[in-house]
C-alpha cells in the first residue's frame, strides 16, 4: 500500500508544503530522509517524529547507546519502526521536528492510501508549495524577519538579509522535478543498501 501524504511547515504563511507518495512500508530512517530532501533541508541538524497513541505521546528518533530519552520521554529507535506504525487510516496525522534549536516542526497528514500508484515511480514528490528556508534561519519567526528585511531596502537589517538569504532569494520557488531528481537518487541508494 502506498500513502498519499502531505509535510507542512507548522506556521508558515504561505504555507510550505510537500504532497509525497510513499510505500506505508517505509521505514522512519528512510521517512526521514525523504522529508529532508523534499523539503530542502539539508540533515544538518538532530530530528524525531511525534505521535500520539492510546499510551499517550511517542518519540521515534535516532537512539544512540543509552541516550534514549528527551524531556523524560522514552525514544524509540527508528530504524525499527515503519512510516504504518505512525499513520494507519486517512487523516491520520503526527509531526516531525527537524533541528531542536530552530525546532521546525512538519505536520504529516495521511490523505489517501492508494492500492497501487498508477505512475511507475511509487516514490515521489506530487507538488509542492514554497522555498525551504535555510538552514539555521532561527525557525519561522526568525526566518519571516528576514524576509522582511530581504524585502525592504530600508529596512536595518536588510544588508545583513542580502548577505545571509543572498539578493536572489525567491522564498515562492519549488521545483518539483529537481526534488525528484533527489528523491530517485536517494532512493535508488537507499534500495541498494536495503538489499
Amino acid at each position: 500500500m502506498f500513502y498519499q501524504l502531505t509535510v507542512a511547515l507548522v506556521g508558515t504563511s504561505p504555507s510550505i508544503w510537500r504532497r509525497l507518495l510513499v510505500p506505508g512500508d517505509t521505514p522512519l530512517n528512510v521517512c526521514h530522509r525523504i522529508i529532508q530532501v523534499a523539503m530542502g533541508w539539508l540533515d544538518y541538524h538532530a530530528h524525531q517524529f511525534l505521535a500520539a497513541s492510546k499510551q499517550g505521546r511517542r518519540v521515534y528518533g535516532v537512539v544512540v547507546g543509552d541516550d534514549n530519552v528527551r524531556a523524560g520521554i522514552r525514544v524509540l529507535d527508528e530504524y525499527s519502526y515503519l512510516l504504518s506504525d505512525l499513520l494507519q487510516a486517512e487523516r491520520d496525522q503526527c509531526l516531525y521536528e527537524y533541528d531542536f534549536g530552530d525546532s521546525w516542526m512538519h505536520q504529516l497528514v495521511l490523505e489517501r492510501i492508494i492500492e497501487e500508484p498508477a505512475s511507475l515511480e511509487k516514490r515521489c514528490c506530487l507538488e509542492g508549495n514554497g522555498a525551504c528556508p535555510p538552514e539555521d534561519s532561527g525557525g519561522v519567526p526568525s526566518y519571516e524577519e528576514w524576509l522582511k528585511a530581504l524585502k525592504d531596502p530600508g529596512h536595518p537589517d536588510h544588508e545583513e538579509a542580502v548577505k545571509w538569504l543572498g539578493s536572489d532569494y525567491d522564498p515562492s520557488i519549488f521545483e518539483c522535478q529537481k526534488v525528484n531528481q533527489s528523491l530517485s537518487v536517494l532512493l535508488g541508494n537507499s534500495e541498494a543498501k536495503r538489499k
